[in-house]
């Protein structure tokens, strides 16, 4: 079947749109040829005609969670972002101005960071989304280092400290981070010897439970995350 216009939506046993059906536009074709082009593919076809049915067998299997994968869904998909970020941190109306996958910030002699994809809103609040399919242990620590460096790449000299932008962390986790069940672990700055006192300072840190099942949005959401792509990717002309 012929494809109506430049983007590729992956199919499943549920149509042939399921990522349409969540919010989640197609897949850029021209992205997917820069990375085959990016790979020096040899077998990459010149005739145009045969390029669909090419570009869908070498992507076959691959899943959003998986990084390269995720690099090319997401290059200049501010739709894409916002429909995660809608869903994963409950900002049904937010807006994304920009997104930079594979964005990378340094700090002279300390570590720097290579964020997933950041992105941005109009107000300057910043978003990091990171595919975690492995190691779980590390996500605390390791959460708490990606929002401060999130912060700081966000504020510009002379910014008054009431005026520093809020700053989002997301893990999208194949598996449940902490076993508890829930389809979303969000974390803020909270007082010890007071609960529910919130320090209110924009720091926010979310973990997203792909392996969740509920019937809500958040279950809607987290199982096309994980699922890898099959080979019947097309649209109904």
């Amino acid at each position: 079947m012929p494809f109506c216009d430049d983007k590729i939506y992956l199919a499943s046993n549920k149509g042939s749109n399921p990522y349409a059906a969540q919010g989640l536009p197609g897949i850029p074709k021209l992205h997917i040829y820069e990375a085959l082009f990016m790979k020096k593919n040899k077998d990459f076809p010149a005739d145009r005609s045969l390029r669909d049915d090419y570009i869908k067998k070498k992507i076959e299997g691959y899943a959003l969670i998986d990084d390269a994968f995720f690099r090319i869904v997401m290059k200049d998909n501010v739709e894409a972002a916002e429909a995660i970020v809608r869903v994963a941190l409950n900002m049904p109306d937010v807006k994304i101005e920009s997104v930079k996958p594979q964005y990378s910030t340094h700090f002279l002699d300390n570590r720097g960071v290579c964020f997933d994809l950041r992105a941005r809103r109009s107000n300057g609040d910043a978003f990091d989304i990171e595919m975690q399919k492995g190691e779980k242990g590390e996500l605390p620590r390791r959460s708490r280092y990606y929002l401060s460096s999130l912060t700081i790449d966000s504020v510009t000299e002379g910014t008054k400290f009431a005026d520093i932008p809020d700053a989002y962390v997301l893990f999208v986790c194949r598996e449940d981070p902490f076993g508890e069940g829930e389809p979303v672990y969000p974390y803020s700055t909270w007082r010890d010897n007071k609960p529910g006192r919130a320090l209110k300072d924009g720091g926010h840190i979310v973990f997203f439970n792909c392996a969740y099942k509920g019937e809500n949005e958040y279950g809607r959401l987290a199982p096309i995350l994980p699922r890898p792509t099959t080979s019947k990717l097309a649209i109904p002309c």
